[in-house]
């Protein structure tokens, strides 16, 4: 209520900018006319470059839209256009229907989310928002928690104006973007092999997940993401208050998948990996009959192999693997 109250107050100076606000119905037939903004190139006749589309709806909203976001995401973008949508997650139901949560129906259609900690990342992430779907193609999530979008803060404006890194990667001959066609397969297709892919190299290039705290032991690592992020912050900076040690020393390194990139993987192996690197990291391959669920094979990698096993100090024995119990020394 109050995103359409703000844009009804604006309505002069958004009008002015070239900004249309149109009132849905309700959330799908809104999110068929936020598709139909991609197609504006592809006609005859067409009086601008592009048109960037914001579709918005609360979390229940969200679900009963479903086949209109999914059917819009595999269309696709324009290169000129974009569409961001909002979901607007209230998960203690304070004024809902119901508690509800986004990424997973977004997932679900093949939609990457962005998901900022504070109000502040409203303001860095989007433009990038934008960008990403440009670049990628798809129609990107935008998470507004209940406890973010109803807070203020005071934030830092950047007076440099938004250059955001596109990275040069491969991809289809005839584009990423969306196409005068209606070709389920091969839209789908297009998804997994081409769009999403070029989302996750978009993140990296612009290093929207970051490590926020790191150390010089390296033997627990934690990933958060969202207001999670700003909660584990605020629980960290209140442990260290009441007891020197604890999690403050064993969260020595603390990766935080800052704005939260959830697309169908939250990050690349890579990413996931790589603040673990380091002499505090252990890797182990499994002799014949090692396995919870059985036999592995002589030599197999066990599907665990990602866990770390921090080194033993302190008369504390050396850390196991969580997948078949092998020693981590």
């Amino acid at each position: 209520g109050n995103y359409d109250a703000a844009l009804w107050s604006a309505k002069a100076m958004l009008e002015r900018d070239g900004v249309v606000f149109v009132p849905g119905v309700n959330e799908e037939l809104a999110a068929t006319a936020v598709w139909g903004s991609q197609q504006v190139t592809l006609m005859p006749g067409a009086k601008h470059d592009g048109v960037f589309g914001i579709w918005y709806g609360k979390g229940p909203g969200v679900d009963r839209a479903g086949d209109a976001l999914k059917h819009g995401n595999l269309a696709g973008t324009a290169r000129h256009g974009g569409v961001v949508g909002l979901g607007g997650d209230d998960h203690s139901a304070k004024s809902s229907t119901t508690a509800h949560q986004s990424e997973q129906a977004l997932m679900a259609a093949l939609i990457p989310v962005l998901n900022p900690a504070s109000v502040q990342d409203y303001l860095d992430l989007g433009p990038h928002a934008v960008a990403l779907s440009r670049f990628s193609g798809l129609w990107v999530g935008f998470k507004c928690l209940t406890e973010t979008v109803e807070s203020g803060a005071t934030c830092t404006l950047s007076p440099d104006p938004f250059a955001p890194v596109l990275p040069e990667i491969e991809g289809p001959p005839d584009g990423r973007n969306i196409k005068l066609r209606l070709a389920a397969l091969a839209d789908e297709a297009s998804v997994i092999r081409w769009r999403l892919p070029a989302a996750q190299a978009y993140v990296r290039a612009n290093n929207l997940d970051r490590v926020a705290l790191d150390g010089a032991r390296r033997g627990l690592g934690i990933v958060a993401i969202g207001k999670s992020f700003a909660d584990l912050r605020e629980a960290r900076a209140r442990e260290r208050a009441g007891s020197p040690g604890g999690i403050a020393r064993a969260a020595s390194r603390l990766n935080a998948d800052r704005p939260g990139f959830r697309g169908l993987l939250p990050m690349t192996a890579r990413r996931v990996e790589a603040p673990f690197e380091g002499p505090a990291r252990r890797r182990h391959r499994h002799q014949r009959g090692l396995g919870r669920d059985g036999d592995l094979g002589r030599d197999r990698a066990c599907g665990w192999a990602l866990v770390v096993l921090p080194p033993a100090g302190r008369g504390r024995p050396a850390a196991g693997c969580g997948g078949c119990g092998a020693p981590g020394a």
